[in-house]
């Protein structure tokens, strides 16, 4: 049996499952959020504490970054 806790609540392509897409947003409410990508070479992340949602139509997210 898996662990529910590790599993994802929604999961997708937000363009193709809008409902989706404002579930998960509605989860989150405020906290430090992990953002993640990655290139054919290496894999990337950071940490942020400033996301938010922006848009359901177009799905967009905002979080901003302070370089020093």
């Amino acid at each position: 049996m898996q662990n529910l806790a590790t599993q994802p609540i929604e999961s997708g392509n937000p363009l193709d499952d809008p409902r989706a897409f404002r579930r998960t947003l509605g989860q989150f409410a405020t906290g430090v959020t992990v953002i993640t990508t990655s290139t054919e070479e290496r894999m990337y992340g950071m940490t942020a504490n400033s996301f938010s949602a922006v848009s359901l139509d177009p799905a967009l997210v905002l979080w901003s970054i302070r370089k020093e």
